[in-house]
């Protein structure tokens, strides 16, 4: 009786796999309650595989609805509060009507939208749209053509985040200017309906607090008009987010996740920055943009830089400011062609770009190579550093005895991979390329990585032999 109760037979498993799935179905309106628009449907397939995968199979005890399904709700949530790459290409950018894509060099429109996407524009795209009535816009509430230029580049980098992966971009639009001067009609009416629901309205000084930055999980861009200060101060996580580099996102009463968000960030404040004792790298990613007219009901003809406000501007289904919207877009399309062929970013190099992953690393290579991800696998972050020095000898990029007796990297351009040289440094570019299957915990006061196992036969398993039987 004791066997028959062990072993399950295949009708057994697709009756509990058919039971899960109905109890997910169930439970799924809670969680899209709970994480909005983000929390994308998955599809059966992608249930069975987390149903079926050997961190999450149906154990041979009799936990069923409470363990199981408590299990695949926890993994449903990570996969979702991941950054966007790891959801949708960055190459794309879906709009009202279909879907912007970098190709060969140039955005192409697609008509047709076969992939499922967190969020869609509500401005619709047209390439034969007149532009005129959106530049006569940008050149009335930015006479300076590098501030319009500035914006527009910051657009093209928050539509296709792509880009960030060939250029160097990490910039912080501050827009400030005395009220009634068009930052709120830019940034509200127009390119918030041009991004829709990739749009992100953290503060400027909420930057810094702990649990704001999950409102940034999935953006593109993040737009914050009410801001209560002026004054520009050092801040670790907008460097950090502007920088590309993996930030800890914390929620109330869940583990952190070690993520790379891609909102460009934009403020709106109404007196000119002070700027405090910053440092040289928060200096340097400041844009300062601003908004020297005034758009009033009765201009002053004594002051010159006072103009009669338009109010079909603040009417969203307005012939004047649908155009704008549909003129802005396409602008933003053609500054990032624009950036494609100043950079020189062939198609070669978009090809090479994968998702959430930079061409020059060699970080899932090593993995792949080295490593079975695995759930059940603790490993101790050390361990994993060793080995990947070790690994790196072998393909010719360390160099473990140099001339001076001091191990080196043979390639000083590969700024990759010289970062890597502590456990900890290389722990995040892992958790960066493996945000979902690896993660890091403490095991006896020691650094482990969790969700990797060493490969059976593996290169390395013969260097730690050859290494032991040497000592």
């Amino acid at each position: 009786m004791d066997n028959e109760k062990a072993e399950k037979t295949p009708a057994d498993k697709l009756a509990e796999l058919i039971y899960l799935e109905q109890e997910l179905a169930t439970i799924y309106g809670t969680l899209h309650k709970r994480h909005g628009t983000y929390f994308r449907p998955l599809s059966t397939y992608e249930i069975r595989r987390l149903v079926y995968d050997s961190h999450l199979k149906i154990a041979e005890n009799e936990k069923r609805s409470s363990g199981v399904i408590q299990e695949i709700i926890y993994f449903l949530e990570v996969m979702n509060l991941t950054p966007p790459d790891k959801i949708e290409p960055l190459d794309s950018f879906p709009v009202k009507n279909g879907v912007l894509r970098i190709k060969n060099g140039k955005v192409i429109f697609c008509q047709s939208k076969k992939e499922i996407y967190t969020f869609q524009g509500e401005v619709e795209y047209d390439e034969a749209v007149d532009t005129k009535t959106a530049e006569e816009f940008l050149e009335q509430i930015l006479p300076s053509e590098s501030n319009r230029k500035q914006v527009l580049e910051a657009l093209a980098f928050a539509m296709l985040p792509v880009l960030r992966h060939s250029i160097n971009y990490d910039v912080i639009i501050i827009c400030y200017g005395v009220g009634a001067n068009g930052k709120s009609v830019l940034l509200n009416s127009m390119v918030q309906k041009i991004f829709g629901l990739s749009v992100s309205n953290v503060s400027l000084e909420a930057m810094n607090e702990r649990f704001h930055l999950a409102g940034l999980l999935g953006k593109r861009i993040n737009i914050s008009t009410e801001n209560r200060t002026n004054r520009i101060s050092e801040n670790a996580q907008l460097k950090a987010l502007t920088s590309g580099d993996m930030v800890s996102i914390e929620q109330k009463h869940k583990d952190p996740i070690f993520v790379r968000l891609y909102a460009v960030p934009f403020f709106a404040i109404n007196k000119e920055p002070a700027i405090g004792d910053i440092s040289f790298a928060m200096k340097r990613r400041l844009h300062i943009i601003n908004f020297p007219n005034s758009f009033v009901d009765k201009p002053d003809p004594n002051r010159g830089n006072e103009y009669k406000a338009d109010p079909t501007l603040r009417d969203p289904a307005s012939e004047r400011t649908i155009a704008i919207q549909g003129g802005l877009l396409r602008l933003i399309a053609q500054t990032a062609e624009r950036l494609c062929v100043e950079k020189e970013i062939t198609p070669n190099d978009m090809e090479a770009i994968t998702l959430g992953q930079l061409k020059t690393s060699h970080i899932r290579q090593f993995i792949d190579e080295t490593f079975v991800l695995d759930y059940t696998g603790v490993i101790e972050s050390a361990k994993v550093h060793e080995i990947y020095i070790q690994w790196c000898g072998q393909q010719g990029i360390y160099d473990e005895n140099s001339g001076n007796g001091k191990s080196r990297w043979t390639n000083p351009d590969d700024k990759y991979d010289k970062a890597q040289k502590t456990p900890d440094r290389l722990s995040r570019q892992i958790l960066n390329f493996y945000p979902r299957e690896v993660s890091r915990i403490k095991k006896d006061n020691t650094r482990c990585l969790k969700g990797l196992t060493l490969k059976e036969g593996a290169l390395v398993d013969d260097l730690f032999e050859e290494k032991g039987s040497e000592e």
